[in-house]
């Protein structure tokens, strides 16, 4: 019996121990998730704190962007952006603020990679090609400008009045001459613009279409009277189509504007020398030439160095 009360007493004793040892392995369970607890609200603390900091860097940055003040703006957002590795539609609304700042301060790689990232994130941001094409304007890469705005354009409902002209200018420079002057002549129907119309009489001119071209020429002429360029292109007309006198007078015209025209002397000299008037003819091909116009070497070659024999 001893020895079956004493197997009992070892047994409660056992038992105790694990019992004790659950409660102990319990409690340090306890204290090991309350540690975890309170690191997570700590971190959760330090974040809500960075993004606190994050927002007031970022609403000081649009006041300094107000003010101009585009290098302190920039430096702040980058702050911003630094402080927290989220991407949402704020986050990025910052790096799109940061890329107006890097545009502004032509430090347009930079604005370029913003505004990628802002592509990659959102579809908000309809204005993102518009700059694009600004960007790639100020970095004068023509085809890359031409691209953005086709696309920026096409984003919108009604392009303005101004995104037209930039359009209809960028297409006459890309030599897209009929294209170029649709849009330009629907722009001219509701503004009076003397640059446009001379860049509609040249999309004349090279469509062969020479009355209509005259016709832009004189108008452009009327809405800016000291614009010498207007004059020589409608002289160039005449001088092609053989009627030099007139052509004379156009490059007469732009010279009153400005004596120093290079262009305009070396096609007077051209039609005088047309008009066998060889002495006066090549004594403005020579000005024209001494003055760095190069072309003018050719017609003195052919017409004026040999005037003896």
């Amino acid at each position: 019996m001893k020895s079956i009360e004493k197997g009992k007493e070892i047994k409660f004793r056992l038992d105790k121990l694990g019992f004790i040892g659950k409660i102990k392995l319990i409690s340090r369970m306890w204290r090991l998730c309350f540690v975890v607890l309170c690191l997570i609200l700590s971190a959760e603390s330090f974040l809500f704190s960075q993004s606190v900091k994050a927002k007031n860097w970022a609403s000081k940055a649009d006041t300094l962007f107000s003010q101009e003040k585009f290098q302190d703006a920039s430096e702040l957002l980058s702050r911003a952006i630094k402080s927290t590795k989220l991407r949402n539609d704020q986050t990025v609304t910052w790096f799109y603020k940061r890329s107006l700042c890097y545009f502004y301060l032509q430090e347009y790689n930079k604005a370029l990679n913003d505004l990628e990232v802002v592509s990659a994130q959102s579809s908000k941001f309809p204005s993102i090609n518009l700059i694009k094409a600004f960007i790639y304007k100020a970095l004068g890469d023509q085809a890359q400008e031409l691209s953005h705005l086709e696309k920026a354009i096409d984003s919108l409902s009604m392009p303005s009045p101004e995104i037209n002209r930039w359009y209809g200018i960028l297409l006459f420079k890309n030599e897209e001459f009929a294209k170029a002057k649709n849009i330009l002549s629907e722009l001219a129907k509701v503004r009076d613009d003397a640059e446009i119309e001379m860049y509609i009489g040249v999309c004349f001119q090279q469509q062969s279409q020479y009355d209509s071209a005259i016709i832009s020429f004189n108008k452009s002429i009327g809405m800016d009277a000291i614009n010498s360029q207007a004059f020589i292109f409608a002289g160039q007309i005449f001088l092609e189509k053989g009627v030099y006198n007139m052509a004379i007078k156009y490059f007469n015209l732009a010279l009153r504007i400005d004596p120093t025209v290079k262009e305009a002397i070396f096609l007077k000299g051209i039609a005088f020398v047309e008009l066998k008037n060889l002495d006066y003819g090549c004594q403005l091909l020579n000005r024209a030439f001494y003055s760095g116009y190069d072309e003018a070497a050719d017609y003195l070659k052919e017409y004026c160095f040999h005037i003896d024999e």
